[in-house]
């Protein structure tokens, strides 16, 4: 296709006037400012109910895109025309159709011509387009780890570990009492006010820490750490770290505490039931009911 005359000099003229780039800054400003718009709207929703629904980032790349193709939808056919009606203002297309070019040749030049235009507008828009996945992005390994395992297990669920299973029955069991010491030792945020990734990620760590001795503390942390890095913000390992810090600095004392928790609740319900052997109010006035009969 380098070999078109008409391609060539499509391409030299394109790149020396000014119209490209003035098009290319057009197209991906327009591009820019929905994308950076959306993203916006669901950081604010996100920073005002500290939930992260990923699915929006998703329907923001499809408007995003939606929007790209509608803008080349209009910007493609536009140049294509703008190439031939130049052909005639500078009355050189009859001239052109003189040569020993055929007649296909000079339309697969200038169409050839428009494709490469759209070709350099859609690899142009990578980085405005890209900017959806800045929180919520997959990589080509994790999709190619998730084809080769759906190939492997074809309609099947991969089962879930046995310590997955116990540390969600665990969490759920004692999640009151996670979160009473979470609170007590976090000097920023209480848990209600946290990210959910990073509250469940004290969670699973303080369960750890405090109801489960097959796990040492450092390695309780090391775990948070590094799923802190991966899934939180950049300022959540730091605060992750010390606040877990101060759970296992205090454990000694957590414990009795939660016991002594634990016996008055006890105490407090056995003393609204009453002695198992006293009678009821309702039992007294039965008797007393009775007693009275008898005299």
């Amino acid at each position: 296709m380098m070999q078109n005359p008409v391609y060539s000099r499509e391409m030299k003229v394109s790149s020396r006037s000014i119209r490209l780039p003035l098009i290319i800054v057009l197209f991906n400003g327009i591009l820019s400012m929905v994308t950076l718009l959306n993203m916006y709207s669901a950081v604010a929703q996100v920073e005002s109910t500290a939930v992260i629904q990923y699915s929006s980032f998703m329907d923001m790349y499809e408007f995003v895109t939606t929007i790209e193709f509608i803008l080349l939808m209009f910007i493609v056919p536009a140049v294509t025309a703008a190439s031939i009606s130049g052909e005639r203002e500078r009355q050189t297309l009859e001239l052109m159709l003189t040569t020993q070019m055929t007649a296909s040749q000079v339309v697969i030049g200038k169409l050839m011509s428009a494709l490469s235009t759209l070709l350099l507008l859609i690899v142009s828009s990578f980085p405005a387009v890209a900017m959806v996945f800045v929180y919520g992005g997959i990589t080509w390994q994790d999709i190619l780890s998730l084809l080769a395992e759906r190939i492997a297990l074809p309609g099947a669920q991969t089962p879930l570990p046995d310590y997955a299973i116990e540390i969600v029955r665990g969490v759920a069991d004692h999640r009151r009492q996670i979160d009473r010491v979470l609170d007590e030792h976090s000097t920023r945020w209480k848990v209600k006010r946290m990210g959910v990734v990073d509250r469940n990620i004290l969670r699973i760590a303080a369960w750890e820490i405090l109801f489960n001795d097959d796990v040492p503390d450092k390695v309780a942390i090391d775990e948070a750490l590094g799923l802190a890095k991966t899934l939180c913000a950049d300022d959540a390992p730091s605060f992750i770290h010390g606040l877990l810090s101060a759970v296992c600095a205090d454990k000694s004392q957590i414990a009795p505490q939660e016991d002594a928790a634990e016996r008055t609740v006890a105490d407090t319900s056995a003393q609204g039931d009453g002695p198992a052997g006293a009678p009821s109010d309702a039992d007294t006035a039965e008797q007393s009911g009775e007693s009275a009969a008898n005299e």
